[in-house]
């Protein structure tokens, strides 16, 4: 995660693996926690979970809260517009809203094709991202926050 031109210099992260059922894995994470810290001092938390049940439409919600000095900003990347129940299929009924995600992703990366523009994000956001990862991974294994200098991170 990138903001404003500044990357993590600390990162944190946490799990846990209290939702297991029979047909899990062992050792599989239910959810996680993983928090950057920014030069600056911003501070970004990543919550992530598998807590949503067999029947959920999608495979997790995709939301994002930005809280400020002065505002906070939430964002919904599939708002539910009905919920209920499907008698004729007994089970629940989830109508979503709002653009489909994968056919705008899959529009600007065969826009880039076309015209030769460079695809985003591109192969440096996925670097950064997998370092952010596996300094997730570190810190998950050592209990302690790890610090990236800059020059671990690409550019």
């Amino acid at each position: 995660m990138l903001l404003e031109g500044e990357q993590p210099a600390r990162v944190y992260a946490q799990v846990n693996r209290l939702l297991q059922s029979d047909g899990d894995t062992a050792g599989v994470e239910s959810a996680g926690v993983v928090t950057l810290e920014y030069p600056s001092g911003v501070v970004a938390t990543v919550d992530c979970s598998w807590s949503h049940p067999p029947e959920h439409p999608t495979s997790g919600g995709l939301t994002m809260t930005c809280v400020g000095d002065r505002a906070i900003v939430e964002f919904d990347a599939f708002p539910q517009l009905l919920d209920g129940f499907d008698s004729a299929q007994a089970r629940p009924r989830w109508e979503p809203g709002g653009a489909d995600l994968d056919q705008a992703m899959l529009e600007a990366f065969l826009e880039a094709a076309r015209t030769g523009r460079q695809a985003q994000p591109d192969g440096q956001s996925g670097l950064r991202t997998l370092q952010i990862v596996l300094a997730a991974y570190h810190s998950l294994a050592t209990g302690q926050p790890v610090a990236l200098r800059s020059n671990e991170l690409c550019t």
